[in-house]
């Protein structure tokens, strides 16, 4: 009879003690603007990496009133790999304006629709056509 009780006395604080633990992480709400630091040099904004697409914002989508994708359309350029696409803006997603020969970083909040841009895409493709992607840089061009 010790023996269960033990065995049960020990298995219920395993329990609550996972509990606990489940219990202690916290989720952050979604952020307007990525909380990292972004690099110091965009691959697009140097042009050291060509865009996947380069074209017009047509739409801005948002949910709970953060911005999490736009659809972009532009033409198929020897420089871009599609013409039509729905860039998915992840936490990670690095946002700059070109001005002059330089860039400066901006957030989400300056995208907006009729902004021609380019986007530098990473991971996997979700749709085929027209293409939807994680989109690590998006480069503004005035």
């Amino acid at each position: 009879m010790k023996i269960k009780e033990v065995s049960l006395y020990l298995i219920t604080f395993l329990l609550i003690g996972l509990a606990i633990v489940g219990c202690n992480g916290q989720e952050r709400p979604p952020s307007a603007t990525p909380s990292n630091t972004p690099t110091p040099i965009s691959l697009l904004a140097t042009h050291s990496k060509s865009p996947d697409i380069r074209g017009e914002i047509i739409a801005v989508l948002e949910t709970n009133g953060q911005i999490n994708a736009v659809h972009i359309e532009g033409d198929l350029e020897d420089d871009t790999k599609y013409d039509k696409a729905t860039a998915r803006i992840v936490e990670e997603t690095r946002i700059y304006v070109l001005e002059g020969s330089g860039y400066r970083v901006t957030s989400t909040n300056q995208l907006s629709v009729g902004l021609r841009i380019e986007a530098l895409f990473t991971g996997e493709i979700l749709e085929k056509y027209p293409v939807s992607a994680e989109v690590s840089e998006l480069l503004i061009i005035p």
